[in-house]
C-alpha cells in the first residue's frame, strides 16, 4: 500500500504548490527544502532562500522512475535499467547525475549544467509527497555553509515564516546525504 499524507499535510503542501511556496520535509538522512520542479517562481524563491548560486543545479526526487520521464529522454535503455535496478526498495539510496535535454524546458533546475541529479526515494514521507504531487526539488534544509537540519524544530528555528509548511516526520537512517554518482561515468561526486 502506498504511503499517504494526513489531511493537514496534504492541504498545506497543496497550498504551497498553488502559491509557489517552499516547504520542508524529511528525507533519507536530513530535512530537505522543496517545491515543484516545474514552477520556476518557486525554484527561484528556494534559490534566494538558501542564497544558492544560480549556476548550481538541483536534485529532483520522485516516487518512481515514471515521474522522472521528462528528465530521462537522453538515456539509453541500459542506463534506464541501471537506474531502475538502483531504485528498488532493497537498494542503498543514491542520487544519479544524468545527461538531460530537459534543460531546454526547465533551465532554472540545471544551473550551468546539461545534466540533472535524480533520485527515486524510498523514504515513506517523500514517497507520499511525490505520489500526491509528483516529483519534487530537493535540497538540504540549511543555510549556505551550515550543517543540514535533521529535526523539524531546527527547520522552524532557521526558516520560520520564510517557508510555507514543514512536514513533521523522522529522517531516514542514513548518517550522511545520499551519494551522488554520475550515471554515465560511474564517478562519485559526493
Amino acid at each position: 500500500m502506498a504511503p499517504k499524507l494526513n489531511w493537514l499535510q496534504h492541504k498545506s503542501v497543496s497550498a504551497c504548490f498553488s502559491q509557489s511556496q517552499v516547504f520542508a520535509y524529511p528525507t533519507e538522512s536530513v530535512y530537505g527544502l522543496g517545491c515543484s520542479p516545474f514552477d520556476e517562481h518557486a525554484v527561484l524563491k528556494l534559490s534566494k532562500l538558501k542564497a544558492r548560486p544560480k549556476d548550481k543545479g538541483y536534485i529532483i526526487v520522485s516516487a518512481n522512475l515514471d515521474q522522472l520521464t521528462c528528465f530521462l529522454q537522453q538515456l539509453s535503455s541500459s542506463e534506464k535499467n541501471k537506474l531502475a535496478q538502483s531504485s528498488s526498495k532493497n537498494s542503498t539510496p543514491r542520487t544519479w547525475v544524468v545527461p538531460s535535454n530537459a534543460y531546454l524546458d526547465y533551465p532554472w533546475l540545471f544551473g550551468k549544467n546539461k545534466s540533472i541529479a535524480v533520485r527515486v526515494s524510498q523514504h515513506s514521507t517523500v514517497q507520499a509527497l511525490c505520489t500526491a504531487f509528483g516529483p519534487l526539488v530537493s535540497t538540504s534544509a540549511n543555510l549556505k555553509g551550515q550543517p543540514p537540519c535533521i529535526h523539524a524544530w531546527q527547520v522552524q528555528r532557521i526558516f520560520n515564516t520564510r517557508i510555507g509548511f514543514i512536514v513533521h516526520d523522522k529522517v531516514g537512517h542514513l548518517r550522511k546525504p545520499t551519494p551522488i554518482i554520475n550515471l554515465v561515468t560511474g564517478r562519485a561526486l559526493r
